[in-house]
């Protein structure tokens, strides 16, 4: 509402403005110019606090670690985007029985805001029509992180075992 913002019949009236903010969510595959971005991303303390391995990350190390998954054929390695930007990554290691592991996070900045449902739905759509020999996924999850336990139940992820989602 904008107060008496419009002149109208000589006064000024209250103006109500009514929009709907449309957004694009789309995924790709990552490339080597994401490398920055992830390390970022993974290097911020609120993501490094849920992760399994909560030491600091080299920016050497993360270089390296991220150009072998990019080559590695077993490694689906995908960016989310809402409109032009970058907010989250979901990488799933395929292993050689059917099976991947999800590993994803999103932009620090963008928490709180539904990204982990869509960065798995658009994840498991894109192995879905990539990926034929891959006919289970599931990811680790340390308890203390609520929000991506919440993340994988609401898309019909099961507890298989303490800290494992599989569907």
């Amino acid at each position: 509402v904008l107060r008496e913002h419009c002149l109208f019949e000589g006064k000024f009236i209250d103006v109500i403005i009514h929009s709907r903010i449309n957004s694009t969510i789309s995924i790709r595959k990552a490339t080597t110019e994401d490398a920055e971005l992830t390390f970022r991303w993974a290097s911020d303390p609120s993501v490094r606090k849920y992760s399994f391995n909560q030491s600091v990350i080299l920016w050497e190390n993360h270089q390296r670690w991220f150009s072998e998954k990019l080559q590695d054929p077993s490694c689906e390695y995908l960016i989310l985007h809402n409109n032009q930007r970058a907010v989250g990554s979901i990488r799933f290691d395929v292993e050689g029985d059917g099976t991947a592991m999800i590993s994803f996070l999103i932009d620090p900045a963008c928490h709180g805001r539904g990204y982990g449902v869509r960065i798995l739905e658009q994840g498991m759509e894109y192995m879905r029509l990539n990926r034929e020999d891959v006919q289970v996924v599931y990811g680790y999850v340390i308890r203390e992180n609520l929000p991506s336990i919440k993340v994988f139940e609401k898309l019909g992820f099961t507890s298989a075992e303490e800290d494992i989602y599989k569907i």
